[in-house]
């Protein structure tokens, strides 16, 4: 995959300012994961807490931005990502990868968001430099939320590997 400037593709409709808390929702269908401020319009796949009410750069991945891998067949990627806003500041950047499944189907949808998470985060690394964010986290967000086990082994490796800290929650605090 040749490296892509991902922050290009970030929009001024997309950024959040003033707001405590919003949803990020994924509707089926063809069109990128959004983000909403009124529950009952949308259904919120993952709520995003904002307790200091920091600007956030929304930037939705799957199905926005081309990702190629060298074969020519479409990279996997993760729904979308928050980062501080102006984008430049580089305190923290969260990959986000939203699931709705039921408990039956937790198992493969996990490894599945895995997979989804790892080549996001290495088509963003050939161009831009995880090193100079604060906080880098990585979030598997299902609507709703199983505590079956700690997932300890796939969150240390995901540090080992990527120096990111990966969590399974459906609430994201952006601090």
């Amino acid at each position: 995959m040749p490296g892509i400037n991902f922050l290009e593709y970030a929009r001024d409709e997309d950024i959040v300012e003033g707001i405590s808390s919003f949803g990020i929702c994924d509707e089926p269908g063809e069109s990128p994961a959004f983000i909403s401020y009124d529950r009952n319009e949308h259904t919120w796949i993952s709520t995003v807490k904002n307790p200091g009410q920091k600007r956030i750069q929304f930037l939705p991945v799957d199905k926005y931005i081309p990702l190629v891998r060298p074969d020519g067949t479409d990279a996997m990627r993760c729904d979308a990502m928050l980062l501080t806003c102006p984008i430049g500041v580089r305190e923290a950047i969260i990959f986000i990868e939203l699931k709705d499944v039921k408990q039956s189907a937790w198992e493969g949808a996990r490894r599945h968001a895995l997979d989804q998470l790892k080549e996001t985060i290495e088509a963003f690394t050939e161009y831009h430099q995880l090193e100079g964010y604060k906080k880098r986290l990585a979030y598997v967000a299902n609507r709703k939320p199983y505590a079956n086990r700690a997932h300890t082994s796939d969150i240390q490796k995901f540090r080992n590997d990527y120096r990111i800290t990966l969590k399974f929650a459906s609430e994201i605090v952006f601090e």
